[in-house]
């Protein structure tokens, strides 16, 4: 039960993970719990600041969704993350109709971000 409720609480990159999780490898909730401390806390190095999210740029050859997904995970190395966030995932994007709409437009926070890049 406590396994099911938790999904609901997950967003994008860690909802991906809980989903591709096997079903046998999971047998309670401590151990759902330790999975995801160790994957999510433990094995990730903290990054010191939000520059280091300018090398994170968009390929010449990658899809906007791998970006964006790929974004995202460089997003949670970031500790005490703010809204200037933005402005470093425009940097990294290519030119084009998304990157436009974001100028003319901005949105409001993150989840608007991925509505936008999701259509």
């Amino acid at each position: 039960m406590h396994c099911r409720l938790f999904s609901t609480n997950l967003k994008r990159i860690t909802l991906e993970w809980y989903y591709s999780l096997p079903q046998s490898l999971i047998d309670s909730f401590c151990t759902l719990c330790v999975r995801f401390t160790t994957w999510f806390v433990d094995c990730k190095p903290m990054v010191s600041c939000l520059t280091s999210l300018q090398h994170v740029t968009e390929g010449n050859t990658e899809s906007l969704r791998q970006y964006m997904a790929r974004f995202s995970k460089a997003t949670l190395n970031i500790f005490n993350l703010r809204p200037t966030v933005l402005y470093a995932l425009m940097v990294g994007l290519l030119p084009g109709t998304f990157l436009d709409s974001l100028y003319v437009d901005p949105p409001i926070n993150m989840d608007a971000l991925w509505a936008r890049a999701d259509r």
